[in-house]
């Protein structure tokens, strides 16, 4: 909503302000929150008590067992590893 008052008004300078603000953003994650830094999203949502990630994960394991994506998964494994060790795959 925002966006285009901005852009009727000061014309390009409307994304500098949007560029100064990803700049302010930059700096705050990386000094002011430096307790996050290194941990993967896993280890985030420990830290703020999320199990959304855990969640989604089983979801998605689920559906793939429904549809066999994990037989294909597997299936490309065994190929990989035939593939790794000289064999010919045809």
């Amino acid at each position: 909503m925002l966006t285009p008052v901005m852009i009727k008004n000061i014309g390009y300078k409307t994304y500098i302000v949007f560029m100064c603000f990803m700049i302010f953003a930059m700096f705050w994650s990386a000094f002011i929150l430096p307790e996050l830094r290194g941990l993967n999203p896993q280890q985030i949502d420990e830290v703020f008590h999320d199990t959304t990630s855990t969640e989604d994960e089983e979801r998605r394991q689920k559906i793939a067992r429904q549809i066999g994506l994990d037989k294909l998964q597997a299936q490309a494994e065994v190929e990989h590893k035939e593939d790794a060790a000289g064999e010919k795959i045809v």
